[in-house]
């Protein structure tokens, strides 16, 4: 029987889960991560499974690695190459301002300090004609330049690469004759499609990461094969919730940037699938940040663009996924006007909270819970680490003097803050863009998530939760749920009126041969398939939406399906439309899905009783009263199909602590879930 593995790297602590395929048996391991060299946490918990890695046959590795490094700006070193005279694009950006009016706001530095872009003599116009041939004397004159300023990873972007990447393929081939150890990063092969600003800072991101995700993904090889699982194949989550390949990874790292966060939200998928939840929100509270997502009519959103800072663009196709940073580490402090905050900063894995006794001073948000009694000192981590109640509650003294409040009311305050900025977030990415709440199921995971989810439900009037099993380990469960998945995408700038349908025709044929060569290189053949979007928007807008082309043979009918479903998501979004008004196609995409089999989903057994799994009582604070609340507490683990609990009490496993507060009902479903009504 074989083992797949999914490890999940967080900013707190490293998840692991291991599956046997056949009986859908599982081991779990949490371990704190190890920021310095993920590595090491990546092994820590393989070990620490005492598997057997002769049986592993597949590992899932979602990860945050390149993207701390380059938030931290421990990127590789990067010289840009561009057209002559738009050195400066990096700086000009799109002349948007954060804050409109205010003079205090500095924009985040440039990803390349200006000495380190260069411009080189080129031009092909809007048609793909060669207008000025590639001056390859200056080029070479450009690379030695950077080679000898320490560069070891280039990024060439030029104007219309993406019609004709001939000068940039050229420039390619001179980087390898004068700098064939370094990294080479090409916007045509990144992304090709129109905007220079968007291309350019995607390509430098991606030469960022390069360096950074290869070594990486190499030393995590190299120790998984030491390891001793020999016959491991090793995929890494993508950005759009699929998995790629180590070879991928190297050719395109930027598909790394959100692959943390993109596992939980794909198991968040396949189980609202089985639980016939077509509307999902997705609340993923870890040690560091608090991720959010949609999952509308059974799909996840996607989005073509994030931000990696204020006007710092990385656009590629990715899970439509929203960070703040309020997890259980963050850091609750006292701000120059004397009102209390929580976040963003963390404690992180070391020191961690004030309770881990690990050296810590500042109180957080784990801190705030366990005085609440809602966390239990002697079980957290399964009892694997002791919790100290005492310090934490000094800490929490400490701070609430400046307010002349005690332990308790101080850890309430930290509490209803970070419950405030989590249900801020959650309005961000539904309410204000055209979603009610009120239609969706909330589901909750991440270490913390079940701390905070019946009450944040309650707070947006959510009407159901659902805490799915093994909640603290989600996303590396979402990495064993992942199919293969592809991204192409090619720029079309044509007006609707004007299209012809030989030529969406050619575009559509090339991108699938593009992706069939894909399968072939990588050896994929399960079963597999294609979908295609067309990017629309009116004329004289700035932007565009993205929209499925559904077709079997393409034909005008197919295209004036796919117009009346933008003005419909036009309206949805934006609150309004204009069928009469011109629409113009900017580019073409393709997704590649290629099926991967799943592990076995558990049923529960029917097992009403639920005094079996009640492990006694603890007082804990719900502030509906200012007493604190004689509180059951249950085992999840011997919870069963059809369990129901009323509030409060608290709900504990290995990983996770789930908290019903007082009013609301929960029942276990047949595949284990928590589900807490609100309604």
């Amino acid at each position: 029987m074989g083992i797949r593995v999914g490890i999940d790297i967080g900013g707190t602590f490293t998840d692991l889960i291991a599956v046997v395929e056949e009986s859908g048996d599982s081991i779990i391991v949490k371990t704190p991560s190890t920021p310095f060299n993920p590595a090491i946490g990546f092994m820590d918990a393989l070990e620490k499974s005492e598997i057997d890695p002769e049986k592993i046959v597949d590992i899932v590795h979602g990860t945050t690695v390149g993207t701390n490094a380059i938030l931290e700006r421990k990127g590789s070193k990067v010289g840009l190459l561009c057209t002559e005279g738009f050195r400066d694009v990096l700086e000009i950006r799109r002349l948007w301002r954060e804050h409109l009016f205010g003079n205090w706001w500095e924009r985040p530095e440039s990803l390349v300090e200006r000495r380190l872009r260069r411009g080189v003599r080129e031009r092909i116009d809007y048609k793909g004609n060669v207008v000025i041939p590639l001056d390859e004397e200056q080029v070479k004159e450009t690379v030695e330049f950077f080679k000898a300023e320490g560069v070891n990873s280039y990024a060439v972007s030029l104007l219309y690469s993406f019609i004709n990447p001939k000068h940039e393929q050229r420039i390619k081939e001179i980087i390898k004759e004068i700098h064939p150890d370094a990294f080479i990063t090409i916007s045509s092969e990144v992304l090709p499609e129109i905007r220079e600003y968007e291309r350019t800072s995607t390509t430098v991101i991606s030469a960022m990461l390069k360096p950074v995700m290869s070594t990486y993904v190499d030393d995590v090889e190299r120790k998984i094969f030491d390891f001793g699982a020999k016959n491991a194949v090793l995929r890494i989550m993508n950005s759009n919730g699929g998995l790629m390949t180590p070879q991928a990874v190297s050719e395109n790292a930027v598909g790394t940037f959100m692959s943390g966060p993109a596992g939980g939200l794909t198991a968040a998928q396949f189980m609202g699938k089985l639980i016939k939840s077509e509307n999902i929100i997705t609340f993923d509270m870890g040690g560091t940040s608090t991720d959010v997502g949609i999952i509308y009519d059974k799909e996840p959103l996607f989005t073509m663009e994030q931000d990696l800072e204020w006007n710092i663009p990385v656009r590629s196709p990715m899970l439509d996924i929203k960070s703040i940073g309020a997890g259980g580490g963050s850091i609750a402090w006292i701000d120059s006007g004397g009102a209390l905050q929580v976040g963003p900063q963390s404690s992180g894995a070391e020191p961690g909270p004030v309770c881990y006794d690990h050296g810590g001073t500042e109180p957080t948000v784990t801190d705030a819970n366990l005085i609440l009694g809602r966390i239990d000192p002697n079980y957290f981590l399964g009892g694997t680490v002791k919790l100290n109640y005492d310090k934490a509650a000094k800490a929490l003294t400490d701070l609430g003097k400046h307010f002349k409040w005690n332990a308790l009311e101080t850890a309430n305050a930290i509490y209803k803050i970070s419950l405030s900025n989590m249900a801020l977030l959650l309005r961000e990415m539904t309410i204000n863009r055209g979603y009610d709440p009120r239609d969706f199921t909330l589901m909750s995971f991440g270490g913390a998530g079940g701390l905070y989810a019946a009450d944040l439900a309650r707070e947006l009037d959510i009407p159901k939760v659902c805490v799915p099993m093994s909640a603290g380990v989600y996303s590396a469960i979402g990495g064993l749920m992942a199919d293969l998945k592809y991204d192409y995408v090619r720029s079309y700038y044509k007006a609707i009126d004007d299209l012809e349908l030989k030529g969406l025709e050619a575009i559509c044929e090339d991108l699938g041969e593009q992706a069939r060569l894909q399968l072939k290189n990588d050896r994929i053949n399960t079963q597999s398939y294609f979908e295609y979007f067309l990017d629309l928007r009116y004329i004289g807008e700035s932007f565009e939406l993205t929209i499925p082309l559904n077709f079997t043979k393409l034909t005008e009918q197919d295209i004036e399906n796919t117009i009346s479903l933008f003005h419909k998501e036009h309206s949805r979004l934006y609150g309004f439309n204009r069928p009469i008004e011109p629409v113009e196609l900017v580019s073409v995409r393709l997704r590649l899905t290629a099926n991967r089999p799943k592990p076995p989903v558990k049923k529960f057994e029917k097992k009403s009783n639920t005094l079996d799994a009640l492990k006694g009582y603890r007082d804990a604070y719900f502030g509906e009263s200012q007493d604190l609340i004689k509180t059951p507490i249950y085992a999840r683990d011997l919870l069963g199909y059809g369990g129901k609990i009323n509030g409060p009490a608290v709900i504990e496993e290995i990983e996770s602590t789930t908290v019903v507060f007082p009013g609301q009902t929960a029942f276990v479903d047949e595949y284990g879930n928590i589900i807490i009504e609100l309604r």
